[in-house]
């Protein structure tokens, strides 16, 4: 088995990394590539903050979109299932890409060089579930899987110095929804490794461990997976039809009284875009289907609704109202 190592923090170029290479060996392509991996490839990375969700969920759902985007931190969509992940430099990812694997899920043979690392370390760890490793219950480790080809791509984190704080927040409902011990009980399912290890015991110590339990080989990362990386981070990872675009159909609403009138509007989102809408409320005017049938198709963004918003003549919708406020309510629904 051989060992790449990237220095980027870049969590698109890092998952693109991984899918080339993944293919790459799926496919049979670029075979000079993995001289000496003949048994498989180990990949291990850091992500600067950022939320990494599952291949089937709804992005729009699983984050606090307006935290998220005022701390500037992006959401990315990965190619395995399982949950929402949020990952920062206290985070150590690990990817497994194995050939001849067949296609039945199995986690276990992947998890174990990772707890005989953590082992070789002084931490005990243990399969508390089908993907995560723990330590007293509190979990430590989890992990997600793919199968193509007979080739599995298989990758998790390992929570060393993880920022918790952020990470409740980042994953959790809107602060209106939760009480300070929602937010309390997040934290209390996890620790980080740095609580539980010795002082000399940190992030390189961590990387050579899991190495040395895999019988890896460490190696500079091809040139040609760098480029291929680059590429897919610019047309999958960093794209929005992928992050966002791809979430399942979903429905949002909200209602305000203003003193021209109460108004409540509702929303249908299929795959990223505005599929339906509808504004309702003791308002006067001369009708809504003009400003519904020009929302139709516009992506679910702030930026685009603003837009699309500013071209409609929204005092002849809602009579006596302030445009500015009216943009400002539908722009404030929740998840955009």
């Amino acid at each position: 088995m051989i060992a790449f190592e990237t220095d980027s923090h870049d969590p698109a170029f890092n998952l693109g990394l991984e899918e080339y290479l993944f293919r790459c060996i799926a496919e049979k392509r670029r075979p000079e590539l993995f001289s000496g991996g003949e048994d498989g490839v180990l990949i291990l990375w850091q992500n600067g903050p950022s939320v990494i969700v599952g291949r089937h969920q709804n992005a729009q759902v699983e984050v606090r979109k307006a935290y998220l985007d005022s701390a500037g931190i992006p959401v990315v969509r990965r190619l395995t299932g399982g949950g929402a992940v949020y990952h920062d430099l206290g985070n150590i990812n690990y990817t497994f890409i194995k050939p001849d694997a067949g296609t039945a899920v199995d986690f276990l043979p992947f998890m174990r060089p990772v707890a005989e690392a953590l082992k070789r370390c002084g931490v005990a760890a243990e399969f508390n579930s089908r993907n995560d490793l723990a330590v007293e219950g509190r979990k430590i480790s989890g992990s997600a899987q793919l199968r193509r080809l007979g080739v599995a791509l298989h990758h998790g984190t390992l929570l060393y110095d993880v920022d918790m704080e952020k990470m409740a927040h980042t994953l959790s409902p809107d602060p209106a929804k939760v009480s300070l011990k929602g937010l309390d009980s997040v934290r209390s399912r996890v620790v980080n490794l740095k609580e539980l290890l010795p002082p000399e015991c940190d992030v390189a110590v961590l990387k050579k461990a899991v190495r040395e339990a895999c019988g890896a080989e460490k190696k500079p990362v091809p040139e040609a997976a760098v480029a291929g990386a680059h590429v897919l981070a610019e047309t999958r990872y960093r794209a929005w039809e992928w992050n966002w675009g791809t979430s399942p159909a979903f429905n949002v609403a909200q209602a305000k009284r203003f003193t021209w009138g109460s108004l409540e509007c509702g929303f249908r989102i299929e795959r990223g875009s505005i599929a339906g809408c509808s504004f309702r409320g003791d308002f006067f005017g001369n009708g809504v289907e003009p400003l519904e049938a020009s929302l139709h198709g516009v992506p679910w963004q702030k930026g685009a609704v603003r837009r699309a918003l500013s071209k409609c003549d929204l005092k002849d919708s809602f009579h006596d109202c302030e445009p500015d406020a009216v943009m400002e309510f539908i722009c404030s629904l929740p998840d955009l």
